[in-house]
Order: C-alpha cells, then structure tokens, then sequence
C-alpha cells in the first residue's frame, strides 16, 4: 500500500488548493478507506476531512476535482503489490511475455539486459537473429507483471551461466530474467519480508517527502545499466558496493578485503573464498546493517564480464529492509517492512459482509 501513501500526500494537496480555509490538522484526516463487500472483493475509497466546508463539499468544482482523485485511488492502490517467490535468496516472479504465461522471471538489478531462455523463446515465436558466438537477440511485444507492462523490450535469448546452476543444482526451473532494461522503465519497491514487489511507471511525487523515522534516502550512480553506491564494511572503506538483486550472498573483493584487513573463514568452495559471519554495513552516515555475513570471493560476473566493482550487496543485506529503486532519479530508499510496521494512512478494513 505504499502507492496509497504517496498518493495520499498529492489529494490532500489539492483538497487544500480547492478549500483553502480547511486546518492543516483536518486536511490529515482525508483517508483512504479499504472497504470489503459481501462477495469478498476490496474496494478503495477517498474518504474527504469531514469538517470540509458544506457548501464547497457540494460546489460543481469540489465533485469533479473529488471524482478524478478517487479514481485515481483506485487506479494507484488496487493490484500495486506483486508476490514473489524466494529460492536460494533469488527472487521469483510470475509474468507475461507478448500476453502469454505465466512464465517464471529472476528480478536482477544486476543483469544489464533481459534475458529468455531458448526455450521459452522457441515457444513463443520470439523472432531473433545470432549475437555473439551463442547468444540470439530479438524484440518482444510485451513483459508485464500484474499491471505494469513494458513495450517493445529487446531480449537476449540464452541460458546465463550465473543463472543455469540455479535449475541444474537447485531444480529451480525459470524462463528469462528481467534485467535493467526492464525495471529500469519503473520505479521499483521489494519488501522482502512481505515477499512482495511492486512497479509503478513513475513517482507520484518527490520522494523526499515520503522519507520518515527509520526511512533512509541515498543517492546511487549508475555505470554501465548497474546501480553503484558507496558504503563501508564494520567502518571501513569507503567501498563501491553494485546493488544486486539476482545475488543470493553479499559479496567482498579479496583483494579489497585485504587493503581493509577485513578477514574471514576459509571456505572449501567456493575455491579461494572465505566467509566473514557478523559484518556491519553501512551506507550514508545512519543506515547500518549488522550480522551481515559476506562472502569475500571473485565472482564469475566480475571475472567473465570484466564489471567493476569493491563488492556486492545482496540478499543477506538487501532483505533487511524494504527497498525502492528510482531509476529516474538515482535514488535508494531503505525502509522498514510493512510487515513490521503498520500503514497509519489507512483505516481497518471494515467487512460489510455482516
């Protein structure tokens, strides 16, 4: 419901742009309310301050400005929230490729492209021409997950490496991966914890306004279709940390390890690996998340790719918090679950099947 949230703060503007004379303290009683009805389906309404002067609450103006907020409501709250699967720390979702599916997708922030399988490809009817000595690349209609649909997306037709030991050591079967080119069109929420994602084609509003108490805010650059940040690991660094949704372990460059004399347990594999258990994370001046256990490796991206990075914040850091990707402008959001918090904007959901 963080959709509802933002969207919030823009009704009540205009609420209060059409009846200047209202509170402050009033305008922040307009709610949205969560409604279900007898046959079990959930509706969401725009409940306006119930001291609202009377003659402006019927005036021709209020009810047009009124009608298209709720709407609006509707439309931003209703289907926001997608479930994911989580296997080996990946997340998994369901979508359409060209109207067909459900096929299963790996959310990775750190694939610069997106990617479908050979098969999957073969049976849809993806025209694709040779790239590279194994690879094909063609052009799909459409991917959408629930609402959020992106239209003429260039594909990659290949089994990654990276990705094939997840179904040849796990089982884990999967058709594609959404890569940059895809989430990069939408502003992003994952809420591990919930096991939820969701998309939305664009900011309501500046983000800085949705940012509270336990809420952090960071820039990220990106380089090369991967988003970058600078951190520390137990104060130490600064590193240059690659956001990585598709790595189940938070990752340290041996090398980078040893200039911070950050060490760990000797691992049998993967070779030349260690394991530190209880490292503190931190990115910004506040934002810290400890008894992260990082893997200090090399790892076959950075080697077969040549991407350059410190380290990588994966799953073991990532799934801490609720975190929000705004490609447009370049920003992090670290944020509590909704499952640990409650959203104050809504009123309990009231059941009118009684």
């Amino acid at each position: 419901m963080r959709r509802c949230s933002r969207f919030l703060i823009l009704a009540r503007r205009a609420i209060a742009a059409i009846s200047p004379a209202i509170p402050e303290r009033e305008l922040k009683a307009a709610k949205i309310k969560k409604v279900r009805d007898p046959l079990g389906a959930t509706h969401y309404f725009l409940q306006p301050p119930a001291k609202i002067d009377e003659s402006m609450r019927h005036s021709f103006r209020f009810l047009i400005v009124f009608a298209i907020l709720t709407i609006v409501t509707i439309h931003r709250c209703v289907a926001s929230d997608i479930p994911f699967n989580l296997e080996e720390n990946i997340i998994l979702v369901k979508g359409n490729v060209n109207g067909r599916g459900p096929y299963t997708f790996i959310v990775d922030t750190g694939a610069t492209e997106t990617v479908i399988t050979p098969s999957t490809a073969e049976r849809i009817g993806i025209p694709s021409m040779p790239w590279g000595s194994d690879q094909r690349v063609g052009t799909v209609e459409s991917i959408s997950l629930g609402e959020a649909m992106a239209k003429n997306l260039r594909v990659y037709i290949f089994d990654p490496p990276q990705a094939l030991t997840l179904r040849l050591d796990s089982g884990i079967d999967y058709q594609g991966i959404l890569g940059f080119n895809f989430l990069s069109q939408f502003l992003i929420s994952i809420d591990y914890q919930a096991k939820k994602i969701s998309l939305d084609s664009a900011p309501l509003i500046s983000q800085a306004e949705t940012v509270g108490r336990d809420t952090f805010q960071l820039p990220f650059e990106l380089k090369d279709h991967h988003i970058h940040i600078q951190g520390r690991i137990n104060d130490k660094g600064p590193i240059d940390f690659l956001v990585d949704t598709g790595a189940a372990q938070s990752v340290l460059i041996p090398k980078i390890a040893r200039q911070l004399g950050i060490t760990g347990k000797p691992l049998k594999h993967p070779e030349n690996s260690s394991w530190a258990e209880h490292a503190t994370i931190g990115l910004g001046h506040d934002l810290k998340a400890e008894d992260v256990p990082v893997l200090i490796f090399i790892p076959t991206t950075a080697a077969m790719y040549g991407i350059s990075y410190d380290g990588i914040l994966g799953y073991d850091f990532l799934s801490k918090f609720k975190v929000s990707i705004d490609y447009k402008n370049k920003v992090l959001i670290f944020s509590p679950s909704n499952i640990t918090r409650s959203n104050q904007e809504l009123d309990p959901e009231v059941d009118l099947s009684h």
